[in-house]
């Protein structure tokens, strides 16, 4: 019933400031990882962590008090969201300092140092930021020297950018399908790529929502059974994408065998009314529903501003639920309060995202992660979900190895997030990536993960 991991670090690894990369920042890296007061996104998986040894300099001995079937990525944050290993001489005086304020250091943004194949030169807020190869890098030295990064929230001048030659490849979500495919045609100095990504998802709000008629679960189904994704997909989507009846994608290995069994909630304005009727709402001569004191059945539905997708989608929403007879607003979350984690966690009713689907990151769900005022709003829990059932099987996921075991406890997860409308998914994303023609080995298509992957492997003509 227990378990022990052992890692070894490769001869000559150090960091980008020249420090030698040793046992020892992973012997700081999980002791930040277990330490709840720092603000830092605790995981679920320090909970089965007995002790972390270093033998030597160059190992590190994880022992558990039970099963863990993600051991080996625990100081993978890119792959499972969990401990990006951490450099003890640049962070720990600070953290014994001055714990409470160990996040707001200039290492997670100007001063970043770590071990890849880039190391940071510049970084201009709001701007850009400038990396240039890592010589000592220990899978061997980059082949491109230099790579700009351009932050470019708005997808106009993104477009106008890549037309222009300015840029040669996009990273990350922001881009509708639909814009992607007209710079595609636009454009004879690159392709585009696409792939099967994340999904859109509105949150309800389980923490003290207004109106507290979203915690009924009857609403929720009745709100699902009002929105035609099917039409969403075919219009925003190219018809590319499916209906997201759940948190697992169609391409997970498991989705044949558990999606027979996942409830659905079909496209059905008549039984939405009915569903909402039976609440004891009388549709006014507005046709917007009103309680017995006459009050209207009205919600807001938040997305942050700037995605271009997420926008269209949650105007449509609301449109859809006005038709139901729910007075339905949508409230485009300016980008400087989307950086704000107490703003982000208190939306009143639901909230539109573009979120990862990945089994792996099914922990943060987990009622330990609600993002709260006593552990600074850092959790990924998004609709503030508690429940006891579901924490349980969240437990037991992570510590069932066997493959049949590991996806039937995987389709009691999925049902139950289907069954209770913890999620509502609208569809599957598709993330296209507007790849220049000089630009060698890069690939959108690499499962779960962002296409800097193998950046070490890019070129250019």
């Amino acid at each position: 019933g227990r378990m022990e991991t052992t890692w070894k670090i490769r001869p000559g690894v150090s960091w980008h400031d020249g420090a030698p990369f040793t046992a020892d920042d992973l012997l700081f890296t999980a002791r930040i990882g277990q330490d709840k007061e720092v603000g830092w996104e605790y995981d679920i998986a320090f909970d089965a962590v007995d002790t972390v040894e270093a033998p030597d300099s160059r190992t590190i001995t994880i022992k558990w008090k039970r099963p863990f079937v993600d051991a080996d990525t625990m100081f993978s944050h890119a792959v499972s969201g969990r401990t990006l290993p951490l450099p003890r001489h640049l962070l720990e005086q600070t953290y014994l300092d001055d714990r409470a304020n160990l996040m707001q250091h200039p290492y997670w943004s100007e001063q970043f140092v770590g071990t890849g194949p880039f190391k940071l030169r510049e970084w201009a807020r709001g701007s850009h930021l400038i990396v240039e190869a890592n010589e000592a890098y220990v899978l061997g030295r980059p082949k491109i020297g230099e790579i700009e990064v351009k932050f470019i929230p708005d997808p106009r001048t993104l477009a106008a950018n890549i037309l222009a030659g300015s840029v040669d490849l996009t990273i990350g979500r922001g881009m509708a399908l639909e814009q992607g495919t007209q710079i595609r045609d636009q454009w004879k100095d690159g392709r585009m790529d696409v792939r099967l990504n994340n999904w859109k998802v509105i949150y309800p709000q389980f923490l003290d929502p207004n109106p507290t008629v979203v915690l009924n679960l009857q609403l929720r189904r009745a709100l699902l059974h009002a929105i035609d994704r099917q039409q969403m997909a075919d219009t925003f989507e190219g018809g590319l994408a499916p209906i997201g009846h759940s948190y697992l994608s169609p391409e997970d290995p498991a989705y044949k065998e558990i999606a027979p069994t996942i409830p659905r909630y079909d496209y059905d304005p008549r039984k939405a009314i009915q569903l909402i009727e039976e609440l004891n709402y009388t549709r006014g001569s507005d046709g917007i529903f009103r309680d017995a004191t006459n009050q209207r059945l009205s919600v807001e539905i938040r997305v942050g501003a700037g995605d271009d997708l997420s926008e269209k989608s949650a105007l449509s929403v609301a449109d859809y639920w006005r038709l139901a007879g729910v007075a339905a607003d949508a409230f485009l979350v300016p980008p400087q309060q989307i950086r704000d984690r107490e703003f982000a966690a208190n939306f009143p009713g639901f909230y539109l995202r573009g979120n990862p689907n990945d089994p792996a990151r099914l922990s943060r769900f987990h009622s330990s992660k609600v993002p709260l005022a006593e552990n600074r709003f850092t959790g990924e829990n998004n609709p503030r979900y508690r429940n006891q059932e579901f924490d349980a099987l969240l437990e037991r996921y992570s510590a069932t190895i066997p493959r049949q075991a590991r996806t039937q406890v995987l389709g009691q997860i999925v049902n139950h997030i289907a069954d209770q409308v913890v999620m509502m998914g609208l569809t599957y994303s598709i993330d296209p990536t507007l790849i220049g023609n000089r630009v060698r080995n890069v690939t959108a298509r690499i499962p779960r993960s962002t296409q800097a992957w193998n950046a070490h492997e890019w070129d250019v003509d």
